[in-house]
């Protein structure tokens, strides 16, 4: 006696199940071709799965022991932390993109491929506001061509939508570090997060994919293979003992990846985060709605700060920002951040802004934000 166990309730159709008898006729046709259809789409996500866990990698932060400053003699560097990462290739070489934070105060780099090699990296370049991390081959692997993701995979993250599939591929625990990495399955649970703990993270993507410590740095897919995200943070419950998922993990999306990648790449002065220099706050109207950014203070070395006649100052109210090619509508402060995370050095900008009953509007290129700012 063989039992089915199947809710259908895309189309608002309950149907009922019972035991399917030997010698009795087929099952229904509209249940067949539901079956088929989960089938197929099973069948869908298991090759998909075996193509991206070949693109993604374990990392592993290691540090020499030392006496006195001094490397021990014979000593072999000791792993103290980790996470992952995921091969691309631009301008025919090879690239691990990951996280800062996986990678920072390590003595040396290594990452795990998915042949379980042991390959020596090094931090090629990085965005630390953003927890952004480039790495590379000192002698580029060859033998890895074929496990590189190819540059059309790299989908803009702005295309998502709530509740579309997502896969999570890591070294959540210490557990891929034979290389064969962990996948998870799950849903966009939201979009444009803002999140700050050591980095800022702006238009995050979050996700009910499991990821755990480990999972830092590593890859963020769509059901199709496109690399959507990059994973870096989750949500804990305080208080909970050991640090595990509770359902919420974010991660910084591809397109603010990509906003900085080949800057990154060619090492130039606009490999780095630009500043604007305000602290701004949502502006309401009478009623309570958004009406845009309000200036709460602004930055000595803001390059909008000026004189009384000229440029932003507190209480002035930023409505439209037009940058990369568009008007960008501001209703919120979080609007201004999120746009933000994606302005390298140089990025030029027009403010559009209300002081009382009159708009002004300022125009220019961001800096490079001072030390020690965030």
């Amino acid at each position: 006696m063989r039992f089915l166990l199947l809710v259908l309730v895309g189309a608002g159709v309950l149907v009922p199940f019972r035991p399917v008898r030997a010698g009795e006729d087929a099952l229904p046709a509209e249940v067949a071709k539901a079956l088929e259809t989960v089938l197929s789409m099973q069948a869908d996500l298991v090759e998909t799965c075996e193509e991206i866990r070949r693109l993604t990698v374990s990392v592993a932060n290691l540090q020499i022991p030392k006496k006195d400053g001094e490397p021990i003699e014979g000593e072999a560097p000791r792993r103290v932390s980790g996470g992952s990462g995921v091969l691309v290739e631009r301008k025919r070489r090879i690239w691990v993109i990951t996280n800062v934070h996986v990678v920072l105060g390590a003595d040396a780099i290594q990452v795990i491929t998915f042949d379980g090699q042991r390959r020596d990296v090094l931090v090629h370049d990085q965005i630390p506001l953003y927890d952004i991390a480039l790495l590379s081959f000192p002698k580029q692997p060859r033998d890895l061509d074929a496990y590189t993701l190819n540059p059309s995979k790299i989908k803009a993250s702005r295309e998502l939508q709530e509740g579309a599939w997502v896969v999570a591929t890591g070294n959540p625990f210490f557990l891929a570090t034979d290389g064969k990495p962990v996948t998870t399955l799950g849903v966009v649970s939201g979009k444009d997060r803002i999140l700050g703990a050591g980095f800022l993270y702006g238009s995050a993507i979050q996700h009910d994919a499991e990821v755990n410590p480990g999972n830092s740095g590593g890859p963020l897919w769509n059901r199709r293979g496109d690399l959507v995200g990059i994973n870096g943070m989750i949500s804990i419950r305080p208080g909970a003992g050991a640090r595990a998922n509770t359902g919420a993990s974010f991660s910084i999306p591809i397109h603010q990846v990509a906003a900085f990648l080949t800057a990154m790449i060619d090492q130039g002065t606009n490999a780095a985060a630009g500043f604007l220099g305000l602290q701004v706050k949502t502006a309401v109207d009478a009623q309570g709605n958004p009406r845009g950014a309000e200036v709460v203070k602004v930055h000595e070395k803001s390059p909008v700060g000026g004189s009384a006649k000229k440029g932003l100052r507190q209480g002035d109210v930023i409505q439209v920002i037009w940058g990369f090619g568009e008007n960008h509508r501001i209703h919120t402060a979080s609007d201004i951040t999120n746009l933000l995370s994606l302005c390298r050095v140089g990025t030029f900008l027009k403010i559009k802004y209300k002081r009382g009953n009159r708009f002004y509007e300022w125009s220019g290129r961001l800096p490079a934000r001072p030390k020690g700012r965030r």
